[in-house]
């Protein structure tokens, strides 16, 4: 089974539904990570802490709505823990035997209100190949979402910061000022050296705390 090609066919899937919102793309990007990490395996144990954390989402209700989600869409297949010390476990549904890149039936009701908040996913995962990258480096109409998260996983990113590129420069109209950006691949990783580059500490006597004593 090629694992891109299975990234591939959800991002496909997920561009063409209203139901879909950031948390979905962060939550399902941090459960393909791990399954990346553990092989691939059929069914594989997480843990709400970690899934949260990975998929950078603090609502334990926003957490809950989007896997059962995810699972009326048949992406994956939920497996509650039947104790609090036990982990739950996640089935990934593979999508790349499936020919039919049609419409995926989401959760009745359309999308609902999401919580603020930027959901960042960790880049680990030694299966993702980058022989297998295929990307467009066009921007006559700016890059797809999926062009963007597989670039981040490639050269593994954080694929919530891939998430924020996107928007940021899609809602610019892929210009910066006036002029089209010509390389979007390129503003990537200059954008992500920016962003993941520590800030200089600064010694500002104007920052001292004068209620403490000497």
């Amino acid at each position: 089974m090629n694992y891109i090609i299975h990234l591939n066919a959800f991002l496909e899937r997920a561009a063409k539904e209203q139901w879909v919102v950031a948390y979905h793309y962060s939550l399902y990007m941090a459960l393909f990570r791990i399954w990346n990490k553990t092989g691939f395996r059929k069914t594989f144990q997480i843990r709400k802490t970690d899934a949260m954390k990975a998929a950078r989402i603090s609502s334990k209700t926003t957490y809950y709505r989007c896997l059962k989600e995810l699972e009326a869409a048949k992406l994956l297949i939920f497996y509650s823990s039947s104790s609090r010390f036990t982990p739950a476990e996640i089935e990934m549904i593979p999508l790349v035997n499936m020919q039919d890149y049609g419409t995926v039936h989401g959760p009745a009701g359309g999308p609902q209100k999401e919580e603020n908040g930027t959901p960042p996913v960790p880049g680990e995962g030694p299966f993702l190949k980058q022989e297998n990258k295929k990307y467009t480096n066009s921007v006559s109409k700016g890059p797809g979402l999926d062009d963007v998260l597989k670039l981040f996983l490639v050269h593994e990113y954080d694929t919530g910061l891939g998430l924020r590129f996107w928007y940021q420069f899609e809602a610019t109209g892929w210009k910066i000022g006036n002029t089209p950006i010509e390389n979007w691949q390129a503003l990537a990783h200059k954008w992500m050296l920016n962003t993941t580059q520590p800030k200089p500490k600064t010694d500002n006597n104007n920052d001292q705390d004068y209620d403490q004593s000497f």
